[in-house]
């Protein structure tokens, strides 16, 4: 079972999913095949062990869902706000889609929606990618692109920020609302 937390921005209709937060539990089930399981173990075994599990399926929501992390989330969207791209978005576009293995379409896409936007930060850089996710032709695709974007939002902030974005900084809007 995976839980990946999921912001959706109303401003664009958008979804990011957020690595830093992403909560992964595996329930390999019994470790005896087959139908022995039930004639090895108690009844009352048996129930703690599925109560466990859920135990743990609700512990991972909830981390999910933390206000707190939530909130640290936008303000790492506003900071990306402040990363520049290189010299050239292009270059920047071709290394990730090198990174995430993007299909000719994706990249060419990924492209377009970062020059429809004006927004040559890292902040423009995932909502390119994940706009592009809306053109995914499988709701797989869609949902490997909306993870992309949280991969680049989960970028290690740069130590030097000598230099600006000249791009104008826009309202965050439906993310704090």
């Amino acid at each position: 079972m995976k839980v990946e937390p999921l912001i959706y921005r109303l401003v664009c209709k958008n979804g990011l999913i957020l690595k830093d937060y992403t909560q992964k539990k595996y329930h390999v089930g019994k470790q005896v095949d087959g139908d022995s399981a039930y004639e090895l173990y108690s009844d009352e075994t048996l129930q703690a062990d599925d109560k466990a599990f859920f135990m743990k399926v609700q512990d991972t929501v909830k981390v999910a869902a933390d206000e707190t992390k939530f909130v640290m989330a936008v303000d790492k969207l506003r900071s990306a706000m402040d990363i520049p791209l290189g010299k050239d978005p292009m270059q920047e576009v071709e290394v990730l889609a090198d990174r995430y293995m993007l299909t000719q379409n994706e990249r060419g896409d990924v492209l377009r929606q970062l020059f429809m936007s004006g927004d040559n930060s890292r902040y423009g850089l995932l909502n390119a990618v994940i706009a592009t996710s809306q053109l995914a032709p499988s709701y797989e695709r869609a949902t490997a692109l909306k993870r992309i974007g949280g991969e680049i939002l989960a970028e290690p902030m740069p130590k030097h920020r000598g230099v600006i974005n000249i791009t104008p900084v826009r309202s965050l809007g439906a993310l704090t609302a």
